[in-house]
Order: structure tokens, then C-alpha cells, then sequence
């Protein structure tokens, strides 16, 4: 399974982004966002016409990347407290995509998002780092300790 550790890492990213749409369209259900992560991601491609088959393949692929750019990062820099540094990273690139679409799509496209919506895609965000960094710790950067029998 050594070969196929970037895979891996790629799939982690593919899942935790459905782990996150799953989330938002929670919140989109509550009312507290009118755009799932998969509908505003779509978006990127569409502008105006919110769709989630486009949104999968737009979000996947983000996750994706990113995932496998971290699992190389941890790599080298270490694996220590993966579950926070997802968190953050996750964090940093949502306040990225959001700046990227605001000013590309958002008031242009559509109408602009009640506050409401960016913290629930924030959230979704934070969710999406907590997935990923648990499938990392529990796939990719699990830890064995070998005991020598004295």
C-alpha cells in the first residue's frame, strides 16, 4: 500500500469534502445558507446555475489536491497534532475560495449571501479539516510502537 499513499491522500480529500457538503446542506436545511459547498463550488463553473454534480467535481478536486500538497507537507515537516494543523489549513484555504469568489462571482452573478452563509461554509470548513485529519492520522500516518521483549 506504499505506492499508493498520494492516492490515498487524494481519496482522503475527495471523502472529507463529502463529509462537508453533507454538513452544509444540514445548515442548508436549517436555512442557515442558501448554497451547499457543492452549489456555490459549482458555481466557479457555472456562475449563476448552482448544481452538485458540478460542485463534486470542483470541490474533489480542491480537496483532493490540497490533501495530497499536505500529506507531502507532513512528510517532511512531520505528522505531530494532524487533526489541528487540517483544521487550520482548511480554514486558510476557505478565507482563499471565499475571497476568490467574492470577488469573481458573488454581487456580480448572484445576489450577495446573507452573513449566516459564510459561517456555515466555515464551519463546513472546520468539518472538512477534522475528517481529513482524522482519516490522515487513522490511513496514512498511523504510528506503530515495536516493544522488545526483554
Amino acid at each position: 500500500m506504499k505506492d499508493d499513499t498520494v492516492l490515498v491522500a487524494g481519496l482522503i480529500g475527495v471523502i472529507s469534502t463529502v463529509v462537508a457538503e453533507i454538513a452544509t446542506q444540514i445548515f442548508k436545511l436549517m436555512g442557515v445558507t442558501k448554497n451547499s459547498l457543492f452549489e456555490l463550488s459549482s458555481m466557479v463553473i457555472t456562475l449563476n446555475r448552482p448544481t452538485i454534480v458540478m460542485g463534486l467535481f470542483v470541490s474533489a478536486s480542491v480537496g483532493g489536491f490540497l490533501s495530497i500538497l499536505l500529506y507531502f507537507a507532513f512528510e517532511k515537516f512531520g505528522s505531530q497534532h494532524l487533526v489541528m494543523k487540517c483544521i487550520g489549513i482548511s480554514i486558510i484555504m476557505w478565507v482563499v475560495l471565499e475571497m476568490v469568489f467574492t470577488f469573481s462571482i458573488e454581487a456580480r452573478f448572484i445576489k450577495e449571501r446573507p452573513i449566516s452563509a459564510y459561517y456555515g461554509h466555515l464551519v463546513g470548513a472546520i468539518i472538512f479539516g477534522i475528517a481529513e485529519g482524522i482519516l490522515f492520522k487513522r490511513n496514512l500516518f498511523t504510528e506503530y510502537t515495536h516493544t522488545i521483549d526483554k
